[in-house]
């Protein structure tokens, strides 16, 4: 099965280097216009999604795979960056950025209600002694950056696995309580786990991420006003405002991302929408597809499915003090 290519005045218009991504590979329409793993996955009730109506594993994946084959044409202890096509760079990124992020193997944008508490932290497994559920933080993969290196690259494979089926594997362990060789069977009770089981690229990234946590990550900060006098976190920033560090050793990197990089969250999109916060009245985003291969099966339970963590400027989102944090407070954005 194959499908149009795309036009030479399209091409032309890019300017640059563009590669087909059902081209570099070559089983992935299949993949996608078959869809039986995609509805299997999307009608277990428990999965976590952005959209209500879209199953967005089956557009997300074609990030990880881009990413994934540039990768693999690069020279280890390259550097690659990926941008989504809403960022901006406002700045020279030699004067700073990379000689910075070349200390980490991965660097990315966090969304975590213990921003406050990452003063001092290095490691995953520092987060989740200041609290548990410090561990259990979503990602923004808008800027995305990787030293490839051994570990990037098992981490790029492990994020393929997810998607050609392990994360199906881990849905069916954690909700419906079937055995699995690719997961230990106490696998769902880690903190991290139960929200981040989705297609969704940045979900899936999360538990790659938290598989190899031996890699050092990166987090970006993005701006210095995370709170208002009244509690309330700050629309502008939010839950991605971590403090820069004081530290060469500490997670967060030492200037703001917006120095060099803008990621606008606007509009009306599936993430545009999850950074308003969820209105329960009305739908997050209509379904902007006439593909009907990627709209969800009958089963699937919206309500329920809607990641309850806070996005970066969710309006609902209030401040508590890490160690403070209960399940409650944390899944403080559920619908």
């Amino acid at each position: 099965m194959g499908r149009d290519p795309i036009s030479e005045e399209v091409l032309d218009s890019i300017g640059a280097c563009s590669i087909d991504v059902f081209d570099a590979a070559p089983n992935l329409l299949n993949s996608l216009v078959n869809g039986s793993m995609y509805k299997t996955f999307y009608s277990i009730d428990g999965i976590k999604s952005l959209s209500d109506r879209i199953m967005d594993g089956t557009a997300l994946v074609r990030k990880a795979v881009a990413i994934s084959h540039l990768s693999k044409h690069l020279d280890q202890q390259s550097m690659m960056l990926w941008l989504d096509v809403d960022v901006t760079v406002s700045k020279s990124l030699y004067s700073g950025f990379l000689s910075e992020i070349r200390t980490r193997d991965i660097s990315y944008i966090p969304e975590t209600d213990c921003f406050e508490s990452t003063i001092g932290v290095r490691t995953l497994d520092d987060l989740e002694e200041v609290n548990p559920y410090c561990s259990d933080f979503r990602i923004d993969t808008g800027v995305f950056a990787f030293r490839l290196n051994p570990g990037t690259s098992a981490l790029l494979t492990r994020v393929l696995e997810l998607y050609d089926g392990r994360m199906l594997e881990l849905a069916q362990l954690c909700f419906q309580g079937i055995p699995t060789f690719s997961f230990p069977a106490d696998y769902c009770s880690k903190p991290w786990v139960l929200n981040s089981i989705g297609l969704n690229d940045i979900h899936v990234f999360a538990i790659a991420i938290h598989e190899l946590k031996q890699l050092r990550s990166g987090w970006f900060p993005l701006h210095d006003t995370p709170v208002h006098d009244d509690g309330r976190i700050s629309k502008r920033g939010g839950m991605c405002s971590v403090p820069p560090s004081r530290n060469q050793l500490d997670i967060t990197v030492p200037f703001f991302l917006t120095r060099y990089i803008t990621h606008h969250k606007g509009g009306s999109a599936i993430m545009a929408r999850q950074h308003e916060g969820y209105l329960p009245n009305k739908k997050i985003v209509s379904a902007k597809t006439s593909d009907e291969s990627m709209l969800v099966p009958e089963k699937y339970n919206a309500i329920e499915t809607i990641d309850p963590r806070c996005a970066c400027g969710d309006k609902r989102a209030t401040f508590t003090v890490a160690s403070l944090l209960t399940l409650e407070t944390h899944l403080q954005c559920s619908p």
